[in-house]
């Protein structure tokens, strides 16, 4: 289950993305074209500059965008987008990657609650 900091900390990603998906299917950007650069976007936007390159990131994944490099994006040719297959595949790594970051936060919260707790059995009040 989604807590409600995830859920927020993920709102300016999630606009950013679907602005710029509004503008692909609308043929505003069209195949080849540059996208916003991240730091464009962030000041457009209001977010951050890591917000807005994991919006670009995440259309990307979708396929609807190409990165060229590090600081370019272009939108997808459609004749190259990535297959339903290769989406699966791509979105399987993903939730794989996301599932251990998830376990590895729940070992540190662990951690963190018992150091908290000794400390707090050693305060005399």
């Amino acid at each position: 289950m989604l807590e409600l900091k995830e859920v927020l900390m993920n709102v300016p990603r999630e606009q950013i993305a679907n602005d710029l998906r509004k503008r692909i299917i609308s043929g505003d950007l069209r195949p080849g074209d540059k996208v916003p650069s991240g730091r464009e976007l962030a000041a457009s936007s209001g977010s951050s500059y890591i917000t807005a390159n994991e919006a670009i990131k995440l259309l990307a994944r979708e396929g609807l965008v190409e990165l060229r490099n590090k600081s370019v994006a272009r939108v997808a040719d459609p004749d190259t987008m990535m297959s339903p297959e290769a989406q699966l595949v791509t979105a399987r790594d993903e939730l794989a990657a996301a599932r251990e970051t998830v376990r590895e936060l729940r070992d540190d919260l662990t951690e963190l609650e018992g150091r908290i707790t000794d400390a707090l059995s050693k305060i005399k009040v």
